[in-house]
């Protein structure tokens, strides 16, 4: 790498770090409280479906709450600099690749924030509603007396973002079998060679990534089950257009 494109990956560092501090402030101003609140209702209305009482949200500590929506702002701001961030990569990789690299490259890129949202939707209206039920069905039976739950806000946005992250990440699975099948680290033949062992991967890493629940166990592990023989679809298709 020369010293122009180090000035240009410089600059293009910059812009990227300049565009996150701005998101950052936007969404600090208009987005964090009302992210809360989306948190803090969508827990609400599992508990009502339960005919639960409705979850009482604590802070312990006087600047807990500042720092709540600090940490929610760069997430946000995170999530929104995404496409920014990719189109930047994009520019500072593309001049130097063939015009098939190009097309490969920008399909990875356009693929990965599609992957990551088709998780996030998946986790919210499948997985993390069961997820909670769970928890509360727990939460109600740990004593013969009743016990109301007093929810640290903080922990539960940590345990959101850890799911968010667990089901966006899992589902770049194809992405991640394209990449090593166009690196030659694997094949058509070795994917569906090593399926039934890849199969037991999955619902095990399912077992340890998600509460111990079966329904949300086998709601991850069969998306990746999905994804993963998706792939060996896709990766044949191509093979077989370029024959």
């Amino acid at each position: 790498m020369n010293y122009t494109n180090l000035q240009e990956l410089k600059n293009r560092v910059l812009i990227i770090l300049g565009f996150l501090i701005i998101s950052f402030c936007v969404f600090y101003v208009w987005g964090s409280t009302k992210t809360i609140d989306l948190i803090i209702n969508f827990t609400n209305s599992l508990a009502n479906e339960l005919n639960q009482p409705s979850f009482s949200f604590i802070y312990n500590s006087l600047p807990e709450a500042f720092f709540i929506k600090i940490k929610v702002s760069l997430w946000g701001a995170l999530a929104i600099s995404i496409p920014f961030i990719e189109y930047q990569l994009y520019r500072f990789l593309s001049p130097g690749l063939y015009s098939h690299e190009k097309k490969w490259l920008y399909g990875f890129l356009l693929s990965f924030p599609i992957f990551f949202v088709a998780g996030f939707y998946f986790l919210f209206f499948f997985v993390l509603p069961n997820a909670i039920v769970f928890f509360l069905n727990v939460a109600n039976n740990v004593g013969q007396s009743s016990i109301r739950l007093l929810a640290n806000l903080e922990n539960t946005i940590d345990l959101f973002t850890i799911f968010i992250l667990v089901f966006g990440l899992s589902f770049q699975l194809p992405l991640l079998l394209i990449f090593l099948s166009k690196v030659g680290f694997t094949s058509i033949d070795s994917l569906k060679k090593h399926r039934k062992y890849v199969i037991v991967f999955i619902f095990t890493l399912a077992a340890f990534l998600t509460p111990p629940d079966l329904i949300s166990q086998v709601a991850l592990a069969i998306p990746l089950v999905l994804l993963y023989e998706g792939t060996i679809l896709f990766l044949w298709l191509t093979t077989k257009r370029k024959k």
